[in-house]
């Protein structure tokens, strides 16, 4: 967030505004595995995981009733905690040559807190009636994934596969607390929203205020898989993996609403805020029911084999999935478009070349709530080339060769360069970029 020299053309004079983050992540992880019989094959575990975070910005100058002023730091999330132990179990039995299935279970608890915040070294009325909120949170975490695997002939294979997935809610989900700083009194007062827009994590340039009270998100999958390939998985291959999850709690975002005596500043047209945010808009997490439809389908395909001039194959990927927010009737953020990847390979000895064509289509189903933009479709070429020795392997590869100028659907919004927000750009994508590589095996 510093404004650095390179924004001296903004309106606002350059100078620091420092954002520090200081965490740290410990765990460790316990796995055996144990052969009942011949058939049937046990592993079990368990793993822990201990995180810390301080999210705290300091002050630029020590001027009353003055943003970003002191006398102390801004405390975004102090002391936070969450912690993960989980134990788990899964069974492979080989039931005969056609016949696989594999059952597994994973449960355990995430325990998460937080301590007090201030509002640039000040106890707001938002900061005191965060402090006295109980933030301590336990949630259960249970994991099932069911998966059957048919096999009828050297040529064919197919599977069904279940899982229930649990996430529980990030630090930031819960604990970012902010709806702004209120400037003025009375009828004067207004609520200037740096400090939400300071919290963005999904880099959308819209603001956000956590939800102490969210639900871990619990996904239900169900996935078919059909895979056709030659007797010796050699000559060609066809993969198609159709798959459907409905989501209960699924974590997204909702227009923020008044709460600790601060009303959001979304006020503008179209509930855009008018002070700092440039368009973009204030934003609080929540709970919502969501779905996802896709599939993903591979195949490949040997075209030339010869024992003096080395062998020639393709190879193709193809994926697609939408999601909606089913309570609100929107589109879930940051879904990928239908996109694939077609590649011509080249292997003689330890040499291997690969022509490669990235095509994606236009991202037209976005995210409303968000402001998510649209992007248009595109299509890239990249070379590679690699030669293996015994010990090293040399890599090298001229990605995005004929300079494309293209949006990336995942992006983002683009923040780094532009003066304002409005008209909202997405993030480019990487131009021509040369790269080589030496990996070292020992």
């Amino acid at each position: 967030m510093n404004f650095l020299p390179d924004k001296a053309d903004r309106t606002v004079p350059p100078r620091n505004m420092p954002m520090n983050t200081h965490s740290y992540n410990q765990g460790l992880a316990v796995k055996g595995i144990i052969d009942l019989n011949e058939q049937h094959q046990l592993t079990v575990g368990s793993e822990y995981q201990r995180y810390r975070l301080n999210d705290w910005w300091n002050p630029i100058g020590n001027k009353p009733m003055t943003m970003m002023n002191g006398p102390g730091p801004f405390w975004n999330i102090n002391n936070g905690k969450r912690d993960r132990l989980d134990f788990f179990a899964e069974v492979e039995s080989n039931w005969n040559s056609k016949w696989l299935t594999q059952f597994g279970v994973r449960a355990g608890l995430v325990e998460m807190n937080a301590g007090n915040v201030y509002d640039y070294g000040v106890v707001t009325r938002e900061a005191a009636l965060v402090n006295n909120q109980d933030k301590a949170r336990t949630d259960a975490i249970v994991d099932v994934t069911a998966l059957a695997r048919y096999t009828p002939d050297s040529t064919q294979q197919y599977e069904l596969g279940f899982a229930r997935k649990t996430r529980a809610p990030s630090l930031y989900e819960r604990f970012a607390w902010s709806r702004g700083t209120v400037m003025g009194m009375g009828a004067m007062a207004m609520t200037m929203p740096m400090s939400m827009l300071m919290n963005n994590w999904y880099g959308d340039g819209n603001g956000y205020v956590g939800n102490n009270n969210l639900s871990p998100e619990v996904a239900y999958t169900v996935s078919g898989t059909a895979n056709w390939h030659d007797a010796e998985q050699e000559n060609w291959d066809v993969k198609i993996t159709p798959f459907y999850t409905y989501v209960n709690n699924y974590i997204d975002a909702g227009f923020c609403q008044k709460a600790n005596g601060v009303t959001c500043n979304n006020t503008a047209k179209g509930f855009t805020t008018t002070h700092g945010g440039g368009g973009f808009r204030l934003l609080q997490l929540g709970n919502y029911e969501a779905q996802l439809v896709g599939v993903n389908a591979s195949g490949s395909k040997m075209l030339l084999a010869t024992d003096n001039y080395g062998s020639l194959s393709t190879r193709g990927i193809l994926s697609y999935v939408r999601g909606q927010n089913l309570t609100s009737n929107d589109n879930l953020y940051q879904q990928m478009p239908l996109n694939s990847t077609l590649d011509l390979d080249y292997k003689w000895g330890g040499w291997g070349a690969t022509i490669e064509t990235q095509l994606v289509a236009p991202k037209k189903t976005v995210q409303a709530i968000r402001l998510e933009p649209k992007t248009a479709g595109y299509a890239l070429l990249n070379l590679r080339t690699h030669y293996d020795w015994k010990y090293l392997r040399l890599d090298a590869a001229i990605e995005n060769v004929t300079d494309k100028n293209y949006s990336l659907p995942l992006g983002g919004v683009y923040m780094g360069e532009v003066a304002s927000a409005n008209p909202i750009v997405p993030v480019p994508g990487y131009g021509r970029s040369y790269n080589v590589g030496l990996t070292v095996t020992y």
